[in-house]
């Protein structure tokens, strides 16, 4: 099973009162690859006998590397 580092762009979102303009910032993560298709490739942390903990399924237009 392969493992990958990722680094893609997410949202950002404020919901207090505040003067500051939110915009999107960069997150890296690392995990073993579970399924990769033409849109998204999902990743998890721990594989655990046959079945996966702490899933992330990232956007493929979202990744940067």
């Amino acid at each position: 099973m392969k493992i990958k580092r990722i680094k893609y762009i997410d949202s950002s979102i404020n919901s207090e009162q505040s003067n500051k303009i939110e915009a999107p910032f960069e997150i890296e993560a690392v995990g073993f690859v579970i399924e990769e298709t033409d849109k998204h490739i999902t990743l998890a942390q721990e594989l655990i006998e046959g079945e996966f903990r702490g899933q992330l399924s990232i956007p493929k237009v979202a990744i940067l590397k």
